[in-house]
């Protein structure tokens, strides 16, 4: 008998060993990368002197992006479409308050989000005091 080399069990072994390995490094990976979207939605909030409307309508878009992939599920073949307000959003805890840029009230708005079967979309509406996204429509809001 040759007992030279790996037989199948050490190769499994091998195999198993290396996947478990590559398991963790994606875990280590995906916390990093969550924790700069966080810690960049942060720094918008600090830096209001840079911020432009179009900031605020970024920010409202991401909230309901990460209120969807916490709480929708889907499967490929749907086709839906629904409205996420900016009011239901900040009692959720995913979005603060947004706020005119020059008077500093708040802002109200809100999503579409549109999902066909594999393509999905996200679509922000703004209205504040000196600023109104284009396409707004005071009736989502009810």
């Amino acid at each position: 008998m040759n007992n030279k080399g790996f037989g199948l069990k050490e190769f499994v072994i091998i195999i198993a060993v290396i996947f478990i390995c590559f398991i963790i490094i994606m875990g280590i990976y995906k916390s990093n990368v969550s924790r700069l979207d966080d810690d960049s939605d942060d720094e918008i909030q600090e830096t209001t002197d840079d911020v432009t409307y179009n900031d605020l309508e970024t920010k409202l878009r991401n909230a309901a992006s990460k209120y969807q992939d916490n709480t929708y599920q889907t499967t490929s073949d749907a086709v839906v479409s629904m409205i996420i307000k900016s009011d239901f959003l900040e009692n959720e805890g995913y979005l603060d308050t947004i706020k005119d840029l020059k008077t500093k009230k708040p802002c109200e708005g809100y999503v579409e989000f549109n999902q066909d079967h594999m393509k999905i979309t996200y679509k922000a509406y703004l209205k504040c005091d000196n600023y109104k996204t284009k396409g707004f429509d005071e009736d989502n809001l009810n």
